[in-house]
């Protein structure tokens, strides 16, 4: 998957005008080159997952907590409470738009994502049925949670639980995050697999249900959970056995902006269940768009902000679609929600390079050039805005350009497509007909 990992935090000073754009035709008819559409999914591509390498150095880093016979409050005299697991009522309704519509104390994450399983994918669960294993997943652990009242020993109870006992895992043949299977909840509870969407949503339902206080984050490209029984709340890998990671490491990781966390939630903050929901929208979504479905895309990614408008790897997906529909409304609609997720985050790159694309493209050369330029400054070893800018010295006529600037992504990511399908259409024009294959 491609990740929207971020850089420093970069001080926007330019916004583009609110002037209506000229919409100017997006191909040429001598030329064959795609404008490249690059996607940034939350889970997944969705928010994307951990790749195998990320989940070995986060194992090397975190080693599991040994859990003890007792306590350590109580073994310090400390009284320890127990914690009755008491069902939470569910809502009556069994009807998707329903569901989703209740208010944030009757939202009920379980049935949503059940009832988005039964709408959107192939094998339309008996939700009652699923709910009641889980249910009964929650019970089994409750009952041996209500034993201690260390948040330390109830995080490893909770994961031991979910992955040694119950056998989930993460799904390492779907690193991209197109196999419909891992979205959908039913799915990942009959095989046991998911990914870091669908992977979180069974730590917090039967975390809560056994008396824990677990939260959905979003991280840049990717989901997790907190447990808010400890503090700082405590964040954990749910694609890597449920292993910490503490602030500073995602930071690190991700290059967050401190205005993206600090000020407007979008990242390692808790968010509401029904934002998390609109994670699976928009995995939906990518997932309509690899099958070159634009309108169910447009439709998917349109709920995932309609449920979130903090979602803003959904308004950049959405971008993307808009711009590849074309047309001055289109266009428009596509600056305005790259305008909002760069501002709700300033280190979201690859928007920065999107939007330079878009400027440069529809008359504001030399702002659009500008912006590839302060991307590439943010991610030097990225391919992204190399591409931006490779495509748009194609669409001018300067093949060589073209060609050095597609070179130079692949020097920083040898497999990329899309370089790899600009750098070859090059190729053939400028007659080097041997590269071109």
């Amino acid at each position: 998957m491609i990740s929207p990992t971020n850089a420093f935090a970069y001080n926007d000073s330019y916004t583009p005008s609110g002037r209506p754009l000229p919409c100017k035709n997006m191909t040429r008819t001598n030329r064959t080159i795609a404008f490249s559409l690059l996607l940034a999914f939350t889970a997944m591509l969705l928010a994307s997952c951990a790749t195998q390498a990320d989940i070995d150095s986060w194992n090397s880093r975190n080693r599991p907590i040994q859990s003890g016979s007792a306590d350590p409050d109580a073994q310090s005299g400390k009284p320890v409470a127990p914690k009755a697991y008491v069902p939470r009522p569910r809502p009556q309704t069994r009807d998707l738009e329903a569901a989703l519509a209740l208010s944030d104390d009757q939202f009920d994450l379980a049935l949503a994502a059940l009832l988005f399983s039964r709408a959107h994918g192939t094998s339309k669960p008996d939700v009652d049925s699923v709910l009641a294993r889980l249910d009964k997943w929650g019970a089994t652990l409750g009952t041996r949670m209500a034993k201690f009242s260390s948040p330390t020993h109830r995080m490893d109870l909770l994961r031991r639980f979910i992955h040694d006992e119950l056998g989930f895992g993460y799904d390492g043949a779907d690193p991209r995050g197109l196999n419909p299977d891992n979205l959908m909840l039913d799915r990942v509870v009959a095989r046991r697999k998911g990914y870091c969407v669908t992977l979180s949503f069974i730590y917090i339902i039967i975390g809560r249900a056994a008396g824990m206080a677990i939260e959905p984050v979003r991280l840049p490209g990717h989901f997790a959970v907190v447990c808010t029984e400890t503090t700082p709340p405590t964040l954990l890998e749910t694609t890597a056995g449920g292993r910490p990671r503490g602030m500073t490491e995602l930071y690190t990781a991700y290059q967050m902006s401190i205005q993206s966390v600090e000020q407007n939630g979008i990242y390692a903050t808790p968010i509401k269940d029904r934002e998390a929901i609109s994670t699976c929208y928009n995995n939906l979504g990518g997932m309509a768009v690899y099958r070159a479905d634009a309108a169910s895309a447009l439709k998917h990614f349109n709920k995932a902000v309609e449920l979130s408008p903090s979602n803003i790897e959904a308004r950049y997906n959405r971008a993307g679609v808009l711009m590849r529909m074309g047309g001055t409304a289109n266009v428009q609609a596509a600056m305005q929600d790259l305008n909002e997720a760069i501002r709700q985050d300033p280190n979201f790159y690859h928007a920065w390079c999107r939007r330079g694309g878009l400027l440069a493209r529809h008359g504001e050369k030399l702002r659009g050039m500008e912006e590839i330029a302060k991307a590439k400054r943010m991610r030097p070893d990225e391919a992204n805005a190399y591409i931006e800018e490779g495509v748009l010295l194609y669409h001018e006529g300067d093949l060589k350009g073209a060609k050095a600037a597609f070179e130079q992504a692949l020097d920083r990511e040898a497999g990329n497509e899309d370089a790899l399908r600009n750098l070859a259409a090059v190729e053939s024009e400028l007659g080097n007909t041997a590269r071109s294959k």
